[in-house]
C-alpha cells in the first residue's frame, strides 16, 4: 500500500478527533443533543466539514468533506433522536458513544477506500501540502494517539465509572438528609480540574510508553497515590478512594494499550 494512501486516512481520523472532541465545547455538546433543532448542531457539523477539508489538503476536492459532513450530521441526528426517547436509559450512554464513534470512523474508512482508488496521480496530492512534518506518517500516528487519549478516552472512562460516581453522590445526599448539621468534608474543586489532570496524566503515560520509560509510569502512580489517596483515606472516604483508584487504573491501562498500539503502527507503516 502506498504510504501516502495511509496518510490520507490518518488525516481524516485526525480531522474527526479534532472536530468531534477538541473543537467541541461543553455547551455545544449539550445543546447538540437537541439535534437539528439546535443551532449548535449545525455549527458542529460545519466544523466537521471545514476541519476535514483543511486537513485533507486537496483544495479542489470539496465534495468529499461535504459527504463526510452530511453523514456525520445524520449520525449525530439519529443519536440525538434516540437519547430523546422516553425509553432511553442514561446508563446505556457508553454503548451509544461507542456505536456513534464506530459509525463515524467506518464512514471515514469507506470514504478513504473509495477516494484512494479514485486518485490516479499521487504527485498532485502530495504537492498540495508538501511539508515534511505533515507528510510524515509517524507524526500523524502519534498525533492521533495523543488526540485519542485526551477527550475520547476521558469520556469513555466517565461512562465506565458513572455508576460508582452516582453511588457516591447518592451516599453523600443521604448522609446530609439524615444529619443536616453534620460535619461533612467538602468536595469542592477547581472547575474541570479532574478532567485536566486526567488528560495530563494520560499524556504523560503515553509519552513514557513511546520513550519506553516504563519505570516512570510507576513513579507517576506512586505520586498520585501520595497526593490523592492519602487525604481520602485519612477522612475515611473508602468508596471515594476506591472510585478514584478504579478510574486511575482504567486510565493507565488504556493509555499503555494505546501507547503499545502506537508503537506497533509506527513499526508497521
Amino acid at each position: 500500500m502506498d504510504i501516502s494512501q495511509v496518510d490520507i486516512f490518518f488525516r481524516l481520523l485526525i480531522a474527526h478527533l479534532l472536530a468531534d472532541f477538541m473543537f467541541q465545547s461543553n455547551r455545544m455538546a449539550v445543546e447538540k443533543k437537541n439535534g437539528p433543532a439546535s443551532g449548535y448542531y449545525y455549527l458542529h457539523v460545519l466544523t466537521v466539514g471545514v476541519t476535514t477539508y483543511l486537513l485533507l489538503g486537496k483544495w479542489t476536492n470539496w465534495q468529499g468533506p461535504l459527504i463526510i459532513m452530511v453523514i456525520h450530521g445524520a449520525i449525530d441526528a439519529i443519536k440525538a433522536r434516540i437519547e430523546s426517547k422516553h425509553w432511553w436509559k442514561a446508563d446505556r450512554g457508553k454503548w451509544l458513544f461507542i456505536i456513534d464513534q464506530f459509525l463515524h470512523v467506518l464512514t471515514l474508512l469507506i470514504y478513504w477506500i473509495i477516494y484512494t482508488k479514485a486518485i490516479k496521480d499521487w504527485s498532485i496530492f502530495q504537492q498540495t501540502l508538501n511539508t515534511r512534518l505533515f507528510n510524515n506518517t509517524d507524526v500523524l500516528i502519534v498525533t492521533i494517539a495523543y488526540l485519542v487519549i485526551t477527550m475520547p478516552v476521558g469520556i469513555l472512562i466517565g461512562f465506565i465509572t458513572k455508576k460508582w460516581q452516582d453511588e457516591i453522590a447518592e451516599d453523600d445526599r443521604e448522609k446530609r438528609e439524615k444529619d443536616p448539621d453534620g460535619d461533612f468534608p467538602e468536595q469542592e474543586s477547581l472547575k474541570d480540574a479532574g478532567k485536566t489532570i486526567g488528560m495530563i496524566e494520560r499524556s504523560l503515560v503515553l509519552t513514557f510508553v513511546l520513550m519506553q520509560q516504563y519505570q516512570a509510569i510507576g513513579f507517576l502512580i506512586a505520586a498520585k497515590s501520595v497526593f490523592r489517596f492519602g487525604d481520602l483515606k485519612e477522612s475515611g472516604q473508602r468508596k471515594r478512594t476506591e472510585y478514584i483508584l478504579i478510574g486511575t487504573l482504567i486510565s493507565f491501562i488504556l493509555s499503555i494499550l494505546i501507547g503499545v498500539l502506537t508503537q506497533f503502527l509506527i513499526l508497521k507503516f
